[in-house]
């Protein structure tokens, strides 16, 4: 059985140098925690059946009705497994670099994926009202938008206070535990905002960065360009008649 840990080029642009170091410790933390002997054969069939229920139910809508209580069963049970595991993984990472650079980390991905979202992904998007194709491409434009866009919530002293994570700034999903709660079980109840004045792409990327966004911008390309150019005809009649 092999592992192989793959890193998002969106997620190495919201991290320094320092906060890549605890994401690194945090999955080598499940590797060492829950990949040896028949737990890892025990993980190892979990996540082998979610991706088999996930592509089920994008090919079969109605599965889940079919099979209502197993598979909701299956899902709860796998989820619960899943959060606990990721307490552990944050337990086993502060202990190598340490509690508050951990969670400085955890809020910063949350922050910076909810700005990705839902401010520079939409920016992007909003060009097909006007352009045929799009002027800035979303990998290629990614650091400058972040550095330009985003920006920590105004906080008293650069800290920002774990209850005010409950609400619209915290991400949650069913196999990850609610970020107000991983911090708490860290025992950090304020986190400072990050001052590094570099990403982890651009220090451990480097020349390899124009390379890779070009070649996740044509894919993103052939993914959105029937919708884009959908739109943008729709656009352009409807200005026509104005």
């Amino acid at each position: 059985m092999q592992t192989y840990l793959q890193l998002g080029l969106p997620l190495v642009h919201s991290v320094s140098g320092r906060q890549l170091n605890a994401i690194l410790a945090h999955e080598c933390a499940h590797l060492a925690l829950q990949r040896k002997g028949l737990k890892a054969w025990g993980c190892h069939m979990r996540s082998w059946a979610f991706r088999v229920m996930e592509q089920l139910v994008d090919g079969l809508p109605f599965l889940p009705h079919l099979v209502h209580r197993q598979f909701n069963a299956f899902a709860v049970t796998g989820a619960r497994l899943a959060r606990l595991e990721e307490f552990e993984a944050d337990q086993a990472a502060a202990r190598i670099v340490g509690a508050p650079l951990v969670a400085q980390t955890l809020v910063e991905v949350s922050l910076r994926d909810r700005f990705l979202s839902d401010d520079f992904m939409c920016r992007v998007m909003a060009q097909s009202g006007s352009l045929r194709s799009p002027a800035i491409r979303p990998y290629r434009e990614m650091a400058v938008g972040m550095a330009a866009g985003f920006r920590w919530p105004d906080v008293d002293g650069g800290r920002l206070g774990v209850r005010s994570l409950t609400g619209s700034e915290e991400i949650e999903s069913s196999l990850h535990p609610p970020l107000s709660s991983r911090l708490a079980a860290l025992g950090v109840w304020h986190v400072r905002a990050s001052r590094s004045a570099g990403s982890a792409a651009d220090k451990h990327l480097g020349h390899l960065l124009p390379e890779l966004a070009s070649t996740f911008d044509r894919a993103w390309w052939r993914e959105v360009k029937r919708f884009w150019r959908t739109h943008y005809r729709r656009s352009r009649r409807r200005e026509m008649r104005r």
